[in-house]
């Protein structure tokens, strides 16, 4: 081989090596900008580049109460990989609210994480926190806010990685005019499917959801019948009938009528406790909603229950009223239960717009949507929802019927007003 050939060969061998080495930097370096994230990094909602870690095999810490631990609930491959919770997370697990929030595997990995202090990072937690020695730390924007410099220190040793805490979808709508995911609830999922390194189950997640809202904008045609009050959701704890709740998702859903809204206006909050049963005469109501999750208020000794119980009763004794209870699937606030959320929309649209599934059908349909939340998991999530009702919910109300989805009457007895089968 002449030397002109040697040197040739050479050359060309340089020029690809260079290449490849060109593609391999910029398989893992990605853009020159650093808030463009690339396959390995991602950029939280704190704007913070954040390279994402190669595996889980030390578990995870979430901080803050706020959507954390129920949008991994999400991602059941990554749900057992919990290491810390916050404290109210675990407390309060088998009250209301949070009993319905997570199926019963996962509330056995609730409960055996170890805790930090509701919202915050004590210097005890933050010692926990570097004896765990954790692949991942999640941490919600609220809880990083007020916990900035513990939150960087720990970043220095650990990934950490900033959410959307979610809690503006409490009461506002998740969904779009045209019945599909906003965008920031679906940049929610997105992020976590990234740092999670599960792409396409985020990807699922949000076709499922936006595929149910498409089928409950199908069952509505026309105007929703009748005017609703809301009461008994678990928000800040359990609460009594006469708290009630203007912006109650899965009736803002299917533009149905909240009865204070209609009376008082719009409302910029989640929960108005009323002073006593005079205001009750303010709303106009043929309906009320009660979600059973505050089921401890509403045993018979509760003097608030009572008083709006018996005013129902006494405005069914009037010529042509007939005030109907529905009991719904609880749906708890601070950012759990987007799934029942949509569930109880197309029971009250079913309702409200003229039957277009049978019961069998929504509750097919219910349970398709829980499958696609819980994947394996799901297979039994609303049953047992409903078991932990009438075991739990009916032994603390007094042995009423709080069947999901039944209609209920008030019906007095011994001097006490209760709920009843229509």
């Amino acid at each position: 081989m002449d030397s002109q050939k040697t040197i040739l060969i050479v050359a060309v061998v340089a020029i690809i090596a260079i290449a490849a080495g060109a593609a391999v930097f910029l398989m893992n370096n990605g853009s020159d900008d650093p808030d463009v994230p690339t396959g390995n990094t991602v950029v939280d909602v704190a704007g913070r580049t954040v390279e994402i870690p190669d595996n889980l095999d030390n578990g995870i810490v979430t901080v803050g109460k706020l959507s954390v631990v129920r949008m991994l609930s999400y991602f059941p491959e990554s749900f057992n990989k919990i290491k810390m919770v916050d404290l109210n997370i675990q407390s309060s697990l088998d009250n209301a609210g949070q009993n319905y929030a997570y199926i019963d595997s996962m509330k056995a990995v609730i409960a055996g994480a170890q805790t930090h202090e509701t919202d915050t990072l004590s210097d005890a937690d933050k010692e926990a926190i570097g004896i765990l020695n954790p692949s991942l730390i999640i941490v919600n924007k609220d809880a990083y806010s007020g916990n900035k410099d513990t939150c960087d220190l720990l970043a220095k040793s650990f990934t950490l990685i900033v959410v959307d805490p979610m809690s503006e979808f409490d009461y506002n709508p998740f969904w779009t005019s045209d019945y599909q995911l906003k965008d920031d609830f679906k940049a929610c999922f997105t992020l976590f499917g990234k740092i999670l390194k599960q792409e396409d189950r985020a990807k699922e997640l949000i076709n499922g959801m936006n595929s149910a809202l498409k089928d409950l904008k199908g069952m509505m045609s026309g105007t929703a019948a009748g005017n609703y009050y809301v009461s008994g959701i678990s928000y800040m704890g359990v609460n009594d009938l006469l708290a009630t709740f203007p912006n109650f998702l899965s009736l803002m859903m299917i533009n149905g009528t909240n009865s204070y809204v209609d009376a008082k206006g719009p409302y910029d909050g989640i929960r108005v406790q009323l002073a006593d049963g005079d205001a009750l005469t303010e709303f106009k109501f043929t309906d009320v909603i009660i979600d059973p999750s505050s089921f401890p208020k509403l045993n018979p000794t509760n003097e608030n229950s009572q008083i709006f119980l018996k005013y129902v009763y006494t405005k069914n004794q009037e010529t042509g009223t007939d005030i109907k209870i529905h009991v719904i699937y609880p749906m708890v606030a601070f950012g759990t239960n987007w799934e029942t959320a949509i569930i109880n929309a197309m029971y009250l649209a079913n309702m409200c717009y003229g039957e277009k599934y049978t019961s069998d059908e929504l509750a097919k349909k219910s349970a398709d949507l829980m499958d696609i939340f819980f994947k394996d998991n799901g297979k039994g999530v609303l049953k047992g929802i409903e078991n932990s009702i009438k075991m739990k919910g009916q032994k603390a109300a007094g042995g009423q019927d709080l069947s999901i989805f039944s209609d209920q009457t008030v019906i007095l007895k011994d001097g006490k007003y209760y709920l009843g089968t229509a």
